[in-house]
């Protein structure tokens, strides 16, 4: 059985323990979160995950610690990672160890050398946001634009970490002296090539050895703002 379907077989097999604990049917736990019985009944079966709402949802109707949950889908990180943006507006206690607050910037803005947005230096912004990372220098962009859609939209959130490694076709934040810009990334010998999901944008490309290059740093996590 593949890694992925044997991580939501795992956690099917989780709320359904925890449900049960509770005494309660498919169908009540369906109404507590707000979804149909037939959803219920898949995310038991591993047939599919929760949305990131209902997985809060979840956690609150079951007692569970949705952070915890998370953690151990390891397979599903990313197709959850939007629980976090919504935990403001929940009445779920996170411990604030399991998650860490990162700076969030614009992407556009004027950055320079010293990664400086406006009047803010590196490290600081003028808002922060929860994310699950274990990368001390992790930070946030917000995208503005529709040069990335339609998989990145404007105001989504993404997140990158300065440790994760930079392979062929990722997306990634590419800093020079003069801008920034959110682009999928592709190297030759002696090109990046920045190229847009948007095909009516044109593709930039630098010099692989110009001094021009701040840094190409991966995004490892994204949060669609619906």
């Amino acid at each position: 059985m593949p890694e992925r379907q044997e991580k939501m077989v795992e956690l099917g097999q989780m709320l359904r323990a925890a449900r049960k604990r509770r005494g309660l049917t498919q169908r009540e736990l369906a109404d507590r979160c707000g979804v149909a019985d037939s959803n219920i009944s898949m995310y038991e079966r591993g047939v599919k995950p929760p949305s990131a709402r209902a997985c809060i949802e979840l956690a609150k109707a079951l007692e569970l610690d949705v952070i915890g949950l998370l953690r151990t889908t390891e397979g599903l990180r990313k197709r959850l990672s939007g629980i976090v943006t919504l935990l403001d507006h929940s009445e779920l206690q996170v411990l604030p160890d399991r998650l860490t607050r990162v700076p969030v910037y614009d992407v556009g803005a004027a950055y320079d050398r010293d990664w400086t947005n406006g009047d803010f230096p590196a490290g600081e912004s003028d808002r922060f946001d929860w994310v699950l990372t274990e990368d001390e220098d992790a930070f946030g962009c917000t995208l503005r634009g529709d040069s990335m859609e339609p998989v990145f939209h404007d105001g989504d959130l993404l997140i990158f970490e300065p440790s994760a490694q930079v392979c062929n076709g990722d997306f990634c934040l590419v800093r020079t002296r003069e801008w920034a810009t959110f682009k999928q990334v592709f190297f030759t010998k002696t090109k990046v090539r920045l190229v847009p999901v948007n095909r009516h944008y044109m593709e930039i490309m630098l010099d692989r050895d110009s001094d021009e290059i701040v840094q190409i740093q991966k995004m490892t996590m994204h949060v669609r703002r619906y």
